[in-house]
């Protein structure tokens, strides 16, 4: 007669486990570049319909980050409008998007060889907790902070690319507010189904965010 724990041990050797491996690391936003887990709660406590119509806005939201590129009328309007370079406006996605960058106080500018779009209206003598101003914040390198909430300004590779333009938007421009109702900033700007090629694991991402508000810094009159 087999024993009890001969027997558990000869199946466990016959199962075949699949190999646990590390979780992609999350990228500076604090999301993950490849897995996403469902909410098994949420999916519990919602009705069908519920969960159809969560599903279906989620969808959507999708397809608007893939939207890629401008007719030619809207490019016309674009640049009759703000008189920015063809750069800026080929890395436009949509209007939604442009909605935003035109609300958002920026001017177009050259740093470090790049085309950029700047905040005119930064509050310089703003000051941090530890009573360092926006001013002396962005000579050492450090994104000022959004005098009207106290989170830093973030910096937005417009067109999700390597060497796209820079566009420095506030918090609730670049992810938290919503361009339409219950969609949020972050999945226009954004398309999360597909792994980032700007923050990934051989980016020297913070060495040109550092290098940009040091610039930054040199174009401000003290």
């Amino acid at each position: 007669m087999i024993g009890t724990d001969s027997f558990f041990d000869k199946q466990l050797e016959k199962s075949k486990f699949p190999e646990v491996r590390e979780l992609p690391k999350a990228d500076e936003m604090g999301r993950s570049q490849r897995v996403e887990f469902p909410d098994i709660s949420y999916i519990e406590h919602t009705s069908p319909a519920a969960l159809m119509e969560h599903w279906a806005l989620k969808m959507r939201e999708i397809s608007e980050s893939k939207l890629e590129g401008l007719t030619t009328e809207e490019k016309a309007k674009i640049k009759e409008e703000t008189g920015w370079s063809d750069e800026i406006i080929e890395n436009i996605q949509n209007m939604k998007q442009y909605e935003i960058l035109k609300n958002a106080g920026l001017v177009e500018v050259e740093i470090n060889g790049r085309k950029c779009l700047i905040k005119e209206n930064i509050d310089l003598d703003y000051k941090d907790e530890d009573g360092i101003s926006n001013r002396d914040r962005i000579a050492r390198g450090l994104a000022p902070l959004d005098s009207k909430t106290g989170k830093p300004i973030e910096l937005h590779h417009l067109g999700q690319k390597p060497d796209s333009p820079l566009v420095e938007l506030t918090e609730e421009e670049h992810r938290t507010g919503e361009y339409e109702d219950g969609k949020k900033n972050q999945s226009l700007w954004h398309d999360n189904t597909i792994e980032s090629e700007v923050h990934g694991e051989d980016s020297n991402w913070d060495q040109i965010r550092k290098a940009h508000w040091k610039i930054r810094a040199e174009t401000i009159k003290r």
